[in-house]
């Protein structure tokens, strides 16, 4: 499998993981919130609205399987959850979760710009990164 089918491979991955949890949070809010142990005093509207935006962003996050330039902007929006989560957890306005939340979250943007960085390497060496091994070695013969 070359760096360009694993870079599709990822995005896409969490591309699904965005519209999954987006729509589970537009549907039925106060449930997942519950599942989660999030705090929400009953109100539904401003999970509804990042149920929402996780949907949008998951749509973007799909363009990026395409578009290598988007999968930049889906490592910005982890390292902006991750910050967003450990913080919220810190001023005790989210449950312990939100840190394995954002593990989760750093994790795929690490993946991500991982792959990212490797492909472009990989691009600059050879000027395509189609034919590549994952581990961008720059011998074509190996």
């Amino acid at each position: 499998m070359n760096i360009g089918s694993i870079r599709k491979l990822v995005i896409g991955g969490v591309a699904l993981h965005s519209l999954v949890l987006g729509a589970a949070l537009t549907v039925s809010p106060i449930r997942i919130l519950d599942l989660c142990g999030w705090p929400h005093g009953n109100l539904a509207f401003f999970p509804r609205q990042s149920g929402v935006f996780l949907l949008l962003m998951g749509m973007v996050y799909a363009v990026g399987v395409w578009k290598r330039p988007f999968g930049w902007l889906l490592v910005l929006s982890k390292v902006a959850a991750v910050i967003l989560l450990i913080g919220g957890y810190l001023a005790g306005e989210a449950p312990r979760l939100a840190l394995l939340m954002a593990l989760a979250d750093g994790l795929m943007g690490a993946t991500v710009a991982a792959i990212l960085t490797c492909e472009a390497l990989a691009q600059r060496r050879h000027g395509s990164a189609s034919g590549l091994r994952p581990h961008c070695r720059s011998s074509p013969n190996r």
